[in-house]
């Protein structure tokens, strides 16, 4: 998953098909998948979602990032006290945007399963906060996302929400401080649909990404400085050509022999502290 700040979205959203695939991660902006299945990139061409990220995009949240297969979801952030401030836009699985709903799921996991729900239901204008244990969505007992707005237009849905970091409630998951990069993103998805959100969540299509809600957007950027800061070299030790499976975890086991440690420059018999 890739992330980069708002401004560069912004700027790559208005060049459409010729420009490069965004960086690293973000919080909300989705793209909702109709029908179950892979759609165009959010950020094909101008559209009324370039239009919102050129203008209120860039004014009102710090950070945006886009991510999904086929950079279907984004999201827009920024974080003030102990409050995050959300948006998410998404394609509606109907062209009214009048009728359908798009989740937005904080997981500890990455997958839906275990996770703390967002969903907005077009068709009322309204949000419900929910939590998932199997897969399946149900009403928090406490709903703690407040809603700011909604835009739709030819389509396309922009949602804007708010939230403590923080709610104490046993059925949210805490925004931690993530800005360092020796730990952990926070992970999210994004997944859209027609009909309920309760019985569509399980087999909707998903778009997963991890973000670092307090950091500044760029997560290898941050990572290799940290690193540069701290040590006298790094190399990647990464499975870079295995897929990710759809599950809520996928497991592979990898060695990496002593030549291949040589190969990727660390110099034969010497004592290196990792």
């Amino acid at each position: 998953h890739h992330q980069t700040s708002n401004m560069s979205v912004t700027n790559l959203l208005l060049r459409g098909p010729s420009c490069p695939p965004l960086l690293h991660i973000p919080c909300l902006l989705l793209l909702l998948l109709a029908g179950g299945t892979a759609t165009s990139s959010i950020t094909y061409g101008r559209n009324p979602y370039t239009q919102w990220a050129s203008e209120r995009g860039t004014s009102h949240y710090d950070h945006a990032a886009v991510f999904g297969d086929n950079n279907e979801a984004a999201v827009h952030w920024r974080i003030a006290g102990r409050r995050l401030h959300l948006a998410y836009a998404v394609v509606a699985p109907s062209s009214s945007a009048t009728a359908g709903w798009a989740a937005f799921g904080l997981s500890l996991a990455g997958g839906t399963t275990g996770a703390d729900v967002l969903a907005y239901d077009a068709s009322t204008n309204k949000i419900t906060d929910m939590y998932s244990t199997d897969g399946r969505p149900a009403r928090d007992r406490s709903q703690d996302w407040t809603f700011v707005r909604a835009t739709v237009d030819s389509g396309y849905l922009v949602v804007e929400v708010t939230r403590r970091l923080s709610t104490g409630d046993s059925q949210d998951l805490a925004l931690r401080d993530d800005s360092d990069a020796t730990s952990p993103p926070t992970r999210i998805f994004v997944a859209a649909g027609e009909g309920d959100v309760v019985s569509g969540l399980p087999s909707a299509a998903v778009a997963y990404g991890a973000v670092r809600f307090h950091g500044d957007g760029d997560d290898e950027s941050t990572f290799k400085a940290e690193m540069a800061a701290e040590s006298t070299g790094y190399l990647w030790l990464g499975a870079e050509e295995t897929e990710v499976g759809e599950g809520d975890a996928d497991y592979q086991h990898f060695c990496f022999s002593y030549e291949d440690l040589v190969d990727l420059g660390l110099t034969e018999n010497t004592n290196y502290h990792i």
